[in-house]
């Protein structure tokens, strides 16, 4: 942690704010394994999941997800590379790189079973509001496994009120006013949590899908 993180982590303590989610609730809730942790006690699908730097270990998940398997970062997705942002995209893991596994010195990340999905879904949640949106990835095979990877346009999107109430009920788990939740929906129908952004961003949905979530937040703020 530098030396600016650490005087923003001390002003937070003693600057009488109202803040959309408290700065430390929001630390807490980025870690994902945590948010796996509560989706699944609140009844959410979740993708099969490791978290490991054995290779044996790895090898093992691989053969008994059918040999397909995803692999992500365990907190940012975007690092800084020759001074400039990068994206770090969730990608498959794929036989060559099993078969190579000796070459590689792994570091613990997250693998999970690669789920075939119809659409990708963005649940920005903010109090007890919900806008949904949805984006068609699998129609591309650049953006068939992280739809980052590709400029796509959302469109609002509805889902189960059941699947709303446990959004709603993730964000006060986490003690959050404001989330960014990202599920997708499989070939048999149902809506699995892949994760949450605490922080997310959400503009770029309200000027796809004229969802009102700009006013919503003003709303908690006042």
């Amino acid at each position: 942690m530098n030396g600016y993180e650490s005087l923003l982590k001390n002003l937070f303590c003693i600057i009488d704010a109202k803040w959309l989610s408290d700065p430390y609730s929001i630390y807490k809730a980025e870690n994902k394994l945590h948010q796996l942790k509560i989706a699944r006690k609140l009844g959410f699908r979740t993708p099969k999941t490791l978290v490991t730097s054995s290779k044996d270990t790895l090898k093992k998940f691989y053969s008994d997800n059918s040999k397909n398997i995803i692999l992500k970062p365990l907190s940012q997705s975007k690092i800084d590379y020759n001074n400039e942002t990068e994206h770090i995209f969730t990608n498959i893991l794929r036989d060559e790189h099993i078969k190579n596994l000796k070459e590689y010195d792994l570091t613990p990340c997250i693998y999970q079973e690669n789920i075939q999905k119809t659409i990708e879904l963005r649940i920005t949640v903010i109090g007890e509001k919900v806008f949904s949106a949805g984006v068609n990835s699998q129609n591309s095979e650049n953006t068939k496994i992280d739809w980052r990877k590709g400029e796509l346009k959302f469109f609002k999107e509805t889902i189960p009120l059941e699947i709303e109430k446990k959004c709603i009920l993730l964000l006060k788990e986490l003690n959050l006013i404001f989330g960014a939740i990202d599920l997708i929906k499989d070939r048999n129908g149902n809506y699995i949590f892949l994760e949450i952004n605490p922080n997310g961003q959400w503009a770029w949905i309200e000027t796809d899908t004229e969802l009102q979530i700009s006013d919503s937040i003003i709303n908690e703020l006042l």
